[in-house]
């Protein structure tokens, strides 16, 4: 791998346009023609217009997530180049394709530099190229946006490892540029998707082990420089992505999780129905669904390996004589294949009859047994949040790819290049997939995505006014909103994606939070008149459309508009609230004898006047999600001090009338420390008493114990509970009910 690149002649060049054209075809990145997918398109297009608002763009999205600016939990690296190009004047959706032509070019031109340095003459690496962008675990994954592409971009990764390993400089200046695209690679990998981060980390280490066992006259080399670069870059680009995001680690899922998304070892030896066309009209492949297979269709639509790994494995046989690489990249392939399978290994293994298509989740008793690779899936940082096992196999493909090339230059190097020719493209014409039908899906994907702007957008502009903050209730994974937003210019509370979900919601206003996921619950339609009143929102969007699913194909049915007809008919009961009702969605706001900020008491007068199901006790013995709280942890439906200061609870924004209240507050209490509880409304401008937590009445369980005066009706009751980073207290529930 250190010997000299060939002599590139202009005929190389241009052979390369036509192999990059296939390359972007088979992506489906395709500018004013074809979007590789349509429901992660939209999702990060979203992103790509908000950063573009600004000039230079910004790295923040501001139209939607709110309060807080909103960090892409991951894809930065295709989001912002998208944002270019939108800013230049694009379409978000040609923006997507042109951001995704760019990094095939990026992986297709490594994968070339690869095959180069592998001692493959200059056109048979442009189909040794070919042969990598045309592995189904890429291209198959563009429903996934970013993790398509950081698959593709394995090549690039590996390319600053190889230079590393061989230069053709070791001296000082040398050093610097091989450093240089080191440090990019890993920032590059990062901020495109965790996956392949940490495919790029763990196949980076086994190569460079190979390298310092292998190659003694090299080990101080890589013992001095190579290991401290990479060390230090992986640790430099994590360190950069935690402070981008500001949380060091999403929560990571449980085994059952891995198991369910691990591979069966049968998808790795004939492929699923519909995917790839010869295998198809060879009538070699077989049909799968959720109904049998656990995980998602993409744990047995992209792991289809056998072709490869055959070949390669063989090329091992035939190279590993020749030096000490070829070992290294088997055992790299292995290794991801290994970890592919997750915790368990599967052979055949489908779900039980009786069992729920919607338990994606497998017990361990459905398998064969163990793989032990639970040990790194659930203790070791990075392994834990590769919760998707079977995307391992990228690792894999990668490995038997760079063993195909090997043995596709020992071929050519026997005046046998007919047979490498040969070999490659058989593999090549074995990954494509059906033509016409993907053709088709790609063109529809842009079509789809224009009549967004035509359906929606353009009637959204309409009925909401730029720089509204905006409510989409209920609020879920809305990857529409990502695209919503922006496209109209106003601000929501709303996100796609869950790890962006999780890290907006902490940030969201009281009664925001007190809306659950997906759900009309007995309290919706109160929620959403508090949440105008307290001029949280300027409008409340209530969707008939699926907000998650509407994004991955339209036009989409209304499938919400029945059961959203009597909450509207509720809202307007009120007089207090206009409703504005449209095909896909409905608008409501604050009436306009109340939309002014002079006209907040007049609004809280008729909201007491209105006297909406005022209970005569609130209160809760268990805490669960949606529970607001600042600091603190949720354990077992109890709320418990972490050392922090704030509030462990305020809650529950629910109307209470005038009279005389009974405040019991439930729970352990070791240290006080200052705390108090205190009762507020009207967005805590009245407060109807403040009361201190001391150590009396605590060894019964009960903390608090106070009356209150409500002199008037209250629309939202808050409950405060305030603790410094000395209290030791766990809140178990608690009441406010009227006294008899």
């Amino acid at each position: 791998m250190n010997g000299p690149i060939p002599k590139l002649t202009i005929g190389v060049y241009l052979a390369l346009l036509p192999a990059l054209a296939l390359a972007w075809t088979l992506y489906g990145a395709l500018p004013g023609i074809a979007v590789p997918t349509l429901g992660q398109a939209v999702w990060a297009s979203g992103f790509s217009l908000s950063f573009a608002d600004s000039f230079p763009p910004s790295l923040f999205a501001v139209h939607f997530g709110a309060p807080e600016p909103a960090s892409i939990a991951f894809g930065l690296a295709g989001a912002y180049p998208a944002a270019l190009f939108i800013a230049a004047g694009m379409h978000p959706a040609d923006a997507y394709s042109a951001m995704t032509a760019f990094w095939i070019t990026v992986a297709f031109l490594s994968a070339w530099r690869i095959a180069l340095r592998l001692q493959l003459g200059p056109y048979l690496a442009i189909l040794a190229a070919l042969l990598w962008i045309s592995m189904p675990v890429g291209w198959r994954h563009t429903g996934f946006s970013m993790v398509s592409i950081g698959i593709a971009l394995l090549p690039f990764y590996f390319l600053a490892v190889v230079r590393l390993v061989f230069p053709f400089d070791r001296e000082i200046r040398g050093r610097i540029g091989i450093a240089a695209f080191y440090l990019a690679a890993c920032f590059v990998a990062v901020f495109m998707d965790g996956y392949t981060f940490m495919m790029f980390a763990v196949g980076a280490g086994l190569f460079l082990l190979g390298a310092f066992i292998a190659m003694p006259e090299c080990r101080r080399y890589l013992l001095l420089f190579g290991a401290p670069l990479h060390a230090g870059s992986f640790i430099l680009a994590y360190l950069a992505y935690v402070a981008y995001i500001g949380k060091p680690q999403f929560e990571p899922a449980s085994i059952p999780f891995f198991r369910g998304w691990g591979a069966d070892v049968t998808f790795f030896l004939w492929p699923s129905r519909g995917v790839l066309w010869i295998w198809d009209m060879l009538g070699l492949s077989e049909a799968r669904t959720s109904a049998r297979y656990f995980g998602d269709a993409s744990v047995w639509i992209t792991t289809f390996i056998l072709p490869v790994a055959v070949v390669g494995v063989a090329a091992w046989f035939v190279t590993r004589s020749k030096g000490w690489v070829a070992t290294a990249i088997l055992l790299i392939a292995l290794f991801g294949l290994y970890m592919s399978l997750g915790p368990s290994l599967k052979f055949a293994s489908v779900r039980p009859p009786d069992m729920s298509v919607d338990q994606a989740l497998m017990p361990g008793n459905l398998a064969i047994g163990s793989t032990g690779s639970a040990i790194l899936s659930k203790n070791v940082p990075g392994f834990r949040n590769m919760r998707a096992s079977y995307r391992w196999v990228a690792l894999a493909f990668f490995g038997f790819w760079m063993l195909t090339v090997l043995l596709m230059a020992h071929l050519a190097k026997g005046r046998r290049p007919f047979f490498a020719i040969l070999l490659a493209g058989l593999l090549i014409v074995g990954n494509l997939p059906h033509p016409l039908r993907y053709w088709r899906e790609t063109t529809t994907n842009r079509a789809s995505f224009m009549a967004i702007d035509r359906d929606l957008v353009t009637d959204m502009r309409q009925t909401l006014r730029p720089g509204e903050m905006v409510a989409f209730l209920p609020y879920g994974n809305d990857f529409f909103v990502n695209y919503l937003a922006p496209s109209v210019g106003v601000r929501s509370y709303n996100i796609g994606g869950d790890k962006n979900l999780s890290l907006a919601r902490r940030e969201w206003p009281p009664v925001m939070r007190r809306f659950s996921a997906g759900e009309l619950d007995a309290d919706f339609a109160r929620r959403v008149l508090l949440l105008l009143a307290r001029r949280e929102a300027d409008a409340v969007v209530l969707p008939y459309i699926d907000l998650l699913w509407a994004a991955h194909s339209w036009p989409s049915p209304p499938v919400f508009r029945e059961s959203m007809e009597s909450i509207l008919e509720e809202l307007a009961s009120t007089g207090l609230l206009t409703v504005d009702k449209r095909d896909n969605y409905a608008v409501v706001r604050l009436a306009p004898a109340f939309a002014a900020a002079a006209d907040q008491q007049a609004l809280n007068d008729s909201i007491r006047r209105l006297r909406w199901n005022a209970p005569d006790s609130l209160g809760t013995d268990s805490f669960n999600a949606q529970t607001p709280h600042q600091v603190g942890e949720l354990t077992a439906g109890t709320l418990r001090t972490t050392s922090q200061t704030g509030f462990l609870y305020h809650g529950p924004y629910l109307p209470a009338e005038a009279g005389t209240y009974r405040l019991t507050v439930k729970g352990t209490l070791e240290t006080p420390a200052g705390a108090w509880i205190d009762v507020t409304s009207s967005k805590g401008t009245i407060n109807h008493g403040r009361f201190p937590i001391t150590r009396h009445g605590a060894a019964s369980g009960l903390i608090l114990d106070e009356t209150v005066q409500l002199a008037g009706s209250a629309a939202d009751v808050e409950i405060r509970l305030w603790v410094s980073d000395q209290t030791d207290l766990t809140l178990t529930g608690y009441r406010f009910e009227k006294a008899d």
